[in-house]
This record gives structure tokens, C-alpha cells and sequence, in this order.
């Protein structure tokens, strides 16, 4: 074993004693075996396991039982030879997790304590069934193409979507750096290289500038906090494949970001060099190339996990791939093996799993908090909300658009939500109706829009121009006709991804017994100069069932000092008659920069809660990293200048304004 592979991933002390000594009378064949992934299924009879296990084991949909048993069962296999564990990945929601909001409306929320009690539930149940990694975030951002999905995304801003994957990566791992506790579970950071629109793979050309500062600098934030391990995407950027980027997967992720967990390939990844971008003519030649420009481990499971394990050992012995890189590819699987625990003594419960329980009711209440806190409300030009303002009021629950949601756990939300509404308002008369049905004059209407908005533009523009009026409730992550809805009379609601389940929160909302806490973590409908305070709806736009005042605005100090962080504070106080909720957001306006800036940069946000008639004073800490940029040398720096301080409720609705002026340029 070089010293040179197994120390280039930047391991340091007992961690790196520890790796050399699992690495200790290790056979290639093992080695290798290490570097693959298998399915469950595949070693449900433990065919090959003799010649030791792979990596990784993927984990399909299975009920929660059923998931216990099977990975009971692995781990008793396995525990027969040798000594290498295997790591359960899971690929699919949690068995027997709470159903909570994805990403996009998690982002919604705009509260990093929301995201990691979330993130921190799911890995409870996950470690419970003895999975011990779960795929997730993604550290692609939200593009600006309505029709595309963002469902998967953390938000389309640099700074919200690193707050919110940062916080999802805290909340399942427990810890920063070591071993993680043990009901945490590993993340596994995917779609690492992708820039906006580019989830499906699609072929991507970004300059160093905006790679740097705007397309990894979500996975940043999730390597700084410890992140065990990212998956590249299976785009290109440059015409040069994420999984074959030396740059990327070495210089920049190993070398400036020392990273040393593990890098997995995406499902099909590897595969795809050959079969769709056609770098090379052959699967085992792009095995070659992935595991020299950085993937440790490949996950394509187009054929069986012995077959990849036999071309992965076939290479080695050839020299196609030099045992110091198979080296340090070990070294890294190891480490994030240390760091899951997986070679100290297992809790029983992953030998002899219990019988399932329960969701617990602190769990049911985060999700359907989070429901709540992700609804966006758009815009209420007759201010039909909330539906208990309106005491005796009829209302039909209606369909348009699409007939069926593309989720079909979505597919009985507007009969959950009709009985719902029924209990928070006992003197209204509900009424759930089919598409074709006619409403009753007077009726209001609630539409729920399972997905294609623009589809149901013309239903809802007649429901809303009924006297009874029109709420829509748009139940998609393809945010695609939107602003055509909010052209009409209607009350537009975003709910993102409602299902079944959460049909409750949703009537709580409507109802007004909780507030629409959500602020729309990406821009819809943006403007053709890009300024985030020009769009159709902002950046942060959204609003409650109250309102809010801003006053006494105090930056401190205004001539920060090098490395000095500076301190946003104003008063915020509710203007109106009921409690509400309130995202304050802080942005930055270089007045004059060495390269172009944008217009606003978000630079800050806290939410603050309060009761009608009361004044909150608001702190937010910019740290000196959120007035850097990339300069026209390609290094991180602060420039001296004036930057404008504007503070309001979205990028389009500024209350308050002061400045600061930066001195000599500095190293950020």
C-alpha cells in the first residue's frame, strides 16, 4: 500500500492509523469489492460474499418491517465475512418515516431549525430500520425555467439553498466532523457540478466565475459541515462529464475543499460515459476513467455486482488503474465507514430488529408545521383568506387542470381536504365536487391544481369570476403558469407538494388557524435583466394573514474592520389584528465592482413571530465572506467600496435602506 494513495484524501491522525490497519491483508479482490455497489436483492442469498462484500447496498421502497428484517439479515451475513461492513444506502422516503415536505418547500420555509428537525426525524427512522445512509440533498440550485421541476432543489439562491442543505446535512449526521451518533445516517450530497436546469442530465457551459460562485457553492457549504459523502451529476459542463472531471472531483473537492469522503457514482453514471456522452467506447474503459479522475466508488447496476467487482479487479491487476488510486479510494470508503460507527459493536436492534412503532406525535406535528411554514401565498386581491373571516360561507372543492397528480399519494387530497375544512369550520357548508360539476351561485371555490397550472388557467379564471370567488391551491414543483393564475381574480396559493396526509395542514391554513408562513425561495416569472426585485414575484415574496411595519434600522459597525462581521438590526412590528409570522431578509448592492455583480444579493434572513401590536428588534450577522467575490484573477476577495444595506420582507419589497463602506481589499 502507497503512502501516496492512502493519504492524498487529506485524512489526518488516529483516523488515518485506523484506516492503514483495516487496510492490513486486504486482497485486491476485496479491495475492489469495496468500490461497487450491489443491490439488496442481490445479496439477499449471499452469492459471492465468501470473496467479501461490496461497499454499498442499495435499498428500495420496502415497508418499514420488511426493511428492518431484510437489513437484520444482511448484517448477520455479512458479519461472516471478514470484517467489512456494508453501508445500506437508501434510495427512496424513509419506511415508516412522517411524510414531510421536499426539498423546494422545505426551502420555502426560509428556517434553518425547521430543516434540520426534519432532517434529524427522517434519520431517526431511517437508523431504526438499519439503513445508514440516505441519499439527499441535492446541490443543484433552482433554475428560472418555470417548466422545469425544482422539486429537488433547496431554493435558486446561492446563500438560501447553502443555509438549507448545511442545515439538512446537521440535522441527519448529528456532528460536523467524527463519528456520528448512533440513530444518525449519512448523506450522500447528489447532483454535485449541476448548475440551475440541469437535473436532467442536460449539458451545461459555465464560466469559472459563475462554477464557482454560484453552481458548487451549495455543495460547499455542505462539504464545510461534514457532509460523508457526494454523488456528481450526470451533466457536463464544457463538454467535459461531471464523473471524468479531474477539476472538479480533485483540485477543487479534494484539493481546495479537503474533502475526504467518499464520492459515489450516480446511478448510471459511469455507464453513461460510454452509452450517452461517448468519451470513451466501452464500459470498463469509463470504469477506468471515473476512478482516475476521482469517483471512488461506482453505482451502476445495469448488470450484477460481481461482474463490475471482476472488472474492477481485472483493471487493477492490468495497471489500467494504479493501486495508488485504488488506495485512496479504499481510504475513503473506510473513513466514512469509522465515521458510521460501522466497525464498532451494533446495537442489538440491527441484529434482532423490534417490531415497528408508531410515528410519534412530535414528529406528525414538525411535518405538518413544516406544511404550513412551506405555503406560499401569492397574492389575495379580494381577500377571500382566511376562509374563518367568512362565517357561514359555502365552498366546493374542486379539481382543474390535470385529472391525476403525478404523485399518487396526491390523489385523494381534495376529499381529505374537504373533510378537513369541515372540522375547522363547522358553520360553513363543504361541498367536494367533481370537474364537470356546476357551482352553486355564491359558492366559493377552492381549486386544487394537481400540477400543470396553465392547463387549469381557464377553469379558474371562470370559478373566480363567480360571486362566491376562487381560491387556487397549486400543488406542483413546475411552477409553469403561475403568473397566468395570479392574472386572474383568485386567491393563488403555492402548496408545493400536498398529498393526502397532509390534506390537514393545508386546512388549517385555509382556515386561518395557522398563517401561510411561506416566502418563495426562488424568483417566478423573472425579470429579462435577471435582478431578483424585478421579477413577477421575487425573491422571498409571499404574505400572511397580518401585517408588518419595519423601523429603526442600525448597521453596526458601518467601516467594518478586516474579517469583522457586521450586524443588520431593525424593529418589526405586527401592524395587524392577529399573529403572524414575518421573514426579514437583508440584501447587498455593491454600488462599484471589479466584475458585475448582481443588482441584490441576498446576504441575510431571520423569521420572527409575533402577536398583533407587538415590536420584535431583528438581528442578523453578515459574516466579511458575504461581501466577496471572484475577481477578474479568479481569487476570492473583498473589494473596497460602498455596498448598499437593503432590508424588507422579498428582493421587491425593500422597508428600509443604510450603507457601509468597505477599506483596503482584503483576502476573504
Amino acid at each position: 500500500m502507497s503512502a501516496q494513495g492512502l493519504f492524498t484524501h487529506g485524512g489526518r491522525g488516529s483516523l488515518d492509523r485506523r484506516v492503514a490497519d483495516l487496510f492490513a491483508g486486504l486482497s485486491v479482490r476485496e479491495k475492489a469489492g469495496q468500490m461497487v455497489t450491489a443491490t439488496l436483492a442481490e445479496l439477499d442469498t449471499g452469492a459471492g460474499l465468501a470473496d467479501g462484500p461490496p461497499g454499498f447496498v442499495v435499498v428500495p421502497p420496502l415497508s418499514r418491517d420488511e426493511c428492518r428484517a431484510r437489513l437484520g439479515d444482511l448484517a448477520r451475513t455479512v458479519a461472516g465475512h471478514r470484517r467489512l461492513p456494508v453501508v445500506p444506502i437508501g434510495m427512496a422516503a424513509t419506511p415508516g418515516s412522517v411524510r414531510f415536505p421536499g426539498p423546494i418547500a422545505m426551502a420555502a420555509t426560509w428556517d434553518r431549525d425547521t430543516v434540520h428537525r426534519a432532517a434529524s426525524s427522517i434519520a431517526d427512522a431511517a437508523a431504526a430500520t438499519g439503513v445508514r445512509a440516505l441519499l439527499g440533498p441535492s446541490a443543484a440550485p433552482a433554475g428560472t425555467d418555470l417548466e422545469s421541476d425544482v422539486g429537488p432543489c433547496f431554493g435558486g439562491d446561492v446563500l438560501l439553498a447553502s443555509e438549507m442543505v448545511a442545515a439538512h446535512v446537521r440535522g441527519s449526521q448529528g456532528t460536523d466532523h467524527g463519528t456520528l451518533p448512533p440513530n444518525r445516517v449519512g448523506c450522500v450530497l447528489t447532483q454535485f457540478g449541476a448548475g440551475p436546469g440541469q437535473l436532467d442530465g442536460s449539458p451545461g457551459h459555465w464560466d469559472e466565475r459563475t462554477l464557482r460562485g454560484e453552481v458548487l457553492a451549495v455543495a460547499a457549504a455542505a462539504v464545510r459541515v461534514g457532509v460523508l459523502a457526494v454523488m456528481p451529476s450526470t451533466a457536463s459542463n464544457g463538454g467535459i462529464p461531471a464523473h471524468v472531471d479531474s477539476w472538479l472531483l480533485k483540485d477543487v473537492l479534494r484539493g481546495e475543499w479537503h474533502f475526504d469522503g467518499v464520492v459515489l457514482s450516480a446511478l448510471g453514471g459511469v455507464r453513461d460515459l460510454a452509452a450517452r456522452h461517448r468519451v470513451t467506447a466501452e464500459f470498463t474503459e469509463a470504469i477506468a476513467l471515473a476512478v482516475e479522475a476521482g469517483v471512488d466508488v461506482g453505482a451502476d447496476l445495469g448488470e450484477p455486482w460481481l461482474t463490475r467487482r471482476d472488472r474492477l479487479e481485472e483493471l487493477i491487476g492490468h495497471g489500467a488503474i494504479p493501486g495508488w488510486l485504488v488506495d485512496d479510494a479504499l481510504a475513503a470508503v473506510l473513513r466514512m465507514k469509522i465515521r458510521l460507527g460501522l466497525f464498532e459493536p451494533q446495537p442489538a436492534s440491527t441484529v434482532r430488529p423490534p417490531a415497528g412503532l408508531p410515528a410519534t406525535p412530535p414528529a406528525d406535528r414538525l411535518a405538518a408545521r413544516a406544511v404550513a411554514d412551506s405555503v406560499v401565498l401569492l397574492s389575495d386581491p379580494r381577500d377571500l383568506l382566511p376562509l374563518a373571516s367568512r362565517p357561514g360561507v359555502r365552498i366546493g372543492v374542486v379539481v382543474a387542470g390535470e385529472d391525476t397528480p403525478r404523485d399518487p399519494d396526491a390523489a385523494g387530497l381534495t376529499e381529505n381536504l374537504a373533510t378537513a375544512l369541515r372540522t375547522r369550520l363547522p358553520d360553513a357548508t363543504i361541498t367536494r365536487r367533481g370537474r364537470g360539476d356546476a357551482m352553486s351561485p355564491g359558492e366559493l371555490s377552492i381549486v386544487v391544481v394537481p400540477e400543470n397550472a396553465r392547463a387549469a388557467v381557464t377553469d379558474v379564471a371562470r370559478l373566480a369570476a363567480g360571486t362566491g370567488g376562487c381560491v387556487v391551491v397549486h400543488c406542483g414543483t413546475r411552477l409553469g403558469g403561475l403568473p397566468e393564475l395570479t392574472g386572474t381574480t383568485a386567491s393563488v396559493l403555492v402548496g408545493w407538494s400536498p398529498v393526502a396526509a397532509t390534506a390537514g395542514a393545508l386546512a388549517d391554513v385555509l382556515a386561518g388557524r395557522l398563517e401561510p408562513g411561506g416566502r418563495l425561495p426562488l424568483a417566478v416569472g423573472a425579470h429579462p435583466d435577471g435582478a431578483p426585485g424585478r421579477a413577477t414575484f421575487p425573491l422571498g415574496h409571499g404574505r400572511g394573514y397580518t401585517t408588518f411595519g419595519y423601523s429603526h434600522l442600525r448597521i453596526a459597525p458601518d467601516r467594518p474592520l478586516e474579517g469583522e462581521s457586521v450586524v443588520v438590526e431593525c424593529r418589526v412590528e405586527n401592524t395587524g389584528n392577529r399573529p403572524g409570522r414575518e421573514i426579514v431578509q437583508v440584501y447587498l448592492r455593491d454600488r462599484v465592482s471589479s466584475v458585475i455583480r448582481p443588482e441584490r444579493m441576498l446576504a441575510g434572513f431571520a423569521s420572527v413571530t409575533t402577536e398583533p401590536g407587538r415590536v420584535r428588534t431583528v438581528r442578523i450577522s453578515l459574516p466579511p465572506d458575504r461581501f466577496s467575490i471572484w475577481d477578474r484573477g479568479m481569487r476570492r476577495t473583498i473589494e473596497p467600496g460602498t455596498f448598499d444595506v437593503l432590508v424588507g420582507a422579498s428582493a421587491g419589497d425593500i422597508r428600509l435602506q443604510g450603507r457601509i463602506e468597505l477599506g483596503a481589499p482584503r483576502n476573504a
